[in-house]
């Protein structure tokens, strides 16, 4: 896996988690309020009943009761269903807005992550600076070293990995470089990279190299050996 993506972590587009979660709270709030509607008809339709018993008989709807029922029930019951309305809409757009910023912080770190892989791919220690002259390496004290003890480091241990390695590290030319040293000598004796160890260098044991190449081979902290 080259890099991150917000996408691994967020799994449902978040926009539409919102608005399905919004039009469920329009339908509930219009549903509360048909019920309370029905409601009211119901016991606009006892009230009537109760007043045509007591010997008004159809006559106008007692308004008193009336009031008293809009006042103490009908209107408590809207307001209630509001604030149930407003309270889900308050925390959504909370909650949301939170995740957005989560989203946001957790894609800036991503970001940063990647930006770090391109230029120290998959390392914890020290770093690569690359320029157009050529790699410098740092350790994890920002002191200079050479790629062999950056690798080292890094648990980078058999040549293929340390080849690997080279290619994301390495600017182009000395990848190739290092690439084309490596593959002429794929089919004698000693095939492997050899890190230099001190004063106690493994001999460069591949035949002949230009002064070039064992610059970087020198530069690199690389030899040809055992």
């Amino acid at each position: 896996m080259d890099g991150f993506d917000i996408k691994d972590l967020q799994g449902n587009n978040l926009n539409d988690f919102v608005k399905n979660y919004r039009d469920s709270l329009d339908r509930s709030y219009a549903a509360n309020n048909a019920q309370i509607e029905q409601q009211r008809r119901n016991d606009e339709a006892s009230i009537m009943a109760a007043a045509n018993r007591s010997g008004m008989m159809y006559s106008n709807f007692p308004e008193r009761s009336k009031m008293q029922y809009e006042v103490n029930t009908y209107l408590p019951n809207r307001q209630k269903a509001f604030t149930s309305y407003q309270t889900g809409l308050d925390k959504l757009r909370s909650n949301a807005l939170s995740t957005y910023n989560n989203i946001k912080n957790i894609e800036d770190a991503i970001k940063d992550l990647n930006d770090a892989t391109k230029s120290n791919k998959g390392t914890a220690w020290g770093r690569a600076d690359k320029s157009d002259s050529g790699t410098q390496f740092f350790d994890s004290n920002n002191n200079p070293v050479r790629f062999a003890t950056w690798a080292a480091n890094n648990g980078i241990t058999t040549t293929e990995d340390l080849m690997n390695a080279a290619k994301d590290a390495l600017i182009p030319a000395e990848y190739e470089s290092l690439q084309r040293i490596y593959s002429a000598q794929q089919n004698t004796s000693h095939p492997n990279l050899v890190r230099y160890t001190g004063d106690n260098r493994q001999p460069v044991d591949m035949g002949y190299l230009s002064d070039a190449d064992r610059a970087l081979m020198e530069a690199l902290g690389l030899t040809f050996g055992n």
